[in-house]
């Protein structure tokens, strides 16, 4: 593949997305990962790793556990959190599934909270909740830096997954 033909493929696509809605274009986007990434990294523009789903049927759990329909603050709110805990482990989750993020911090998860209005004062607090659950709903997979203050990444675990797959089915208490 020449330059020009890869710039070429390039200006095609932004031709093809331009035109379309964020949550259609993040569709696609996603799907031309999933087709074409060969379950390799690739790479945002923010530098989040995003994992290009291994087969079908991974693609197929993604989209079970969350609808690609729906953004963040619909997801968010079909789940209706009530803890902090609840609240961080709602957008870690949505951050890694819908999104694709191998791995996330705590920061990254509290500012999609504060964009929803649901900031948490004391983040790491949560992330401690989390993870000090047996069994764990998160857990720790690097630190970035040897200080105290350094960078932590996590991961959602399948039990973490499970509860928020719970979170988002429950059905509203129709008593009240």
């Amino acid at each position: 593949m020449t330059m020009d033909s890869e710039i070429e493929a390039m200006t095609a696509i932004t031709k093809a997305l331009e035109p379309l809605e964020d949550d259609v274009r993040s569709r696609v986007l996603k799907w031309a990962v999933s087709r074409f990434g060969n379950g390799s990294k690739i790479h945002s523009l923010h530098g989040n790793s995003i994992d290009a789903p291994h087969s079908v049927q991974q693609q197929a759990e993604y989209t079970d556990l969350f609808e690609s329909s729906l953004e963040l603050a619909e997801f968010f709110a079909t789940c209706d959190p009530k803890t902090d805990a609840q609240k961080a482990l709602v957008v870690a989750s949505w951050l890694q599934f819908m999104n694709g993020l191998s791995e996330w911090t705590s920061q990254e998860v509290n500012h999609e909270l504060k964009d929803l209005g649901h900031g948490i004062g004391n983040i790491t607090r949560a992330f401690d909740n989390l993870k000090g659950t047996r069994p764990q709903l998160i857990v720790q997979t690097r630190k970035d830096g040897t200080t105290k203050q350094a960078r932590k990444k996590f991961k959602v675990t399948n039990e973490g997954k499970k509860r928020v797959q719970a979170m988002s089915s429950a059905q509203p208490d129709t008593d009240q």
